[in-house]
C-alpha cells in the first residue's frame, strides 16, 4: 500500500524566516517524505522571493511557491 501524501498550505507575509522556520519543522515530521507544502508569498518582493526560493529548492519539487504582488 503506497502510504497517503499530506498537504500543508502556508501563507509569508513579509517575513521569509518565519516561514522557512516553519518549512523546517515539517521537515522532522514522520512521513516527511509523503509531504508537500504550497507556500503563498502575500505581498512578495524581490528579497521574499530569493529567500523562499532558496528553502522551495530544498524540498526537490514538493514545494510550491506562489507570489502575489498585492495583499
Amino acid at each position: 500500500m503506497t502510504p497517503a501524501r499530506v498537504g500543508f498550505i502556508t501563507v509569508n507575509y513579509k517575513n521569509p524566516a518565519v516561514t522557512r522556520t516553519f518549512l523546517e519543522s515539517l521537515t522532522r515530521l514522520d512521513g516527511f517524505a509523503q509531504c508537500e507544502v504550497a507556500i503563498v508569498d502575500n505581498e512578495a518582493d524581490a528579497g521574499t522571493k530569493g529567500s523562499l526560493g532558496t528553502a522551495v529548492r530544498q524540498w526537490n519539487g514538493r514545494a510550491h511557491l506562489f507570489h502575489l504582488e498585492e495583499n
